[in-house]
């Protein structure tokens, strides 16, 4: 899927914040709950496989990752939601390579919040899109990415 990115102000929240490679731990802790129950979710997965998930993101597996473009919402110094940027060449523009939300916060729009400062910012560092890859059958991630503009990709465009 793929949205075109508009000039937007980036969400105002208190807890939204850049991401930090410190954040590390802690996200991989977000992402092992967030995915648990999922259809993306395989039951053999450990908190060290999540660990190592965020670890080739950031060595640039899925793209070079775009800290500046990543962000973290956190209350009390606990992360409850996260967007990862990378830049993907297969799509020739940024890719939300993982969003994630705690368990306990899903449906509190925590990750439309994430995301939306991810694209004002790759937005205002002159992208024009951004592209991610979602589970056929994830219809929850699929309706919050339809509800930011998100359409089928279409490589003609």
């Amino acid at each position: 899927m793929k949205v075109r990115l508009q000039s937007s102000p980036p969400p105002v929240h208190s807890g939204i914040r850049p991401f930090k490679t410190k954040d590390l731990p802690a996200l991989a802790e977000l992402m092992f709950e967030a995915y648990q129950g999922t259809i993306d979710f395989d039951p053999g997965s450990t908190l060290q496989d999540a660990l190592e998930q965020l670890e080739k993101t950031l060595q640039g597996d899925y793209g070079n990752f775009m800290p500046e473009a990543s962000f973290v919402l956190e209350e009390d110094g606990v992360p409850l939601s996260a967007s990862l940027i990378t830049f993907w060449a297969p799509f020739n523009c940024p890719l939300l390579a993982f969003t994630m939300t705690r368990p306990e916060c899903k449906g509190q729009g925590l990750a439309a919040l994430v995301m939306k400062s991810s694209m004002s910012a790759l937005y205002h560092d002159g992208y024009n899109r951004l592209g991610l890859v979602v589970t056929d059958g994830n219809a929850p991630a699929q309706r919050l990415y339809e509800r930011l503009g998100f359409k089928p990709f279409d490589p003609e465009t």
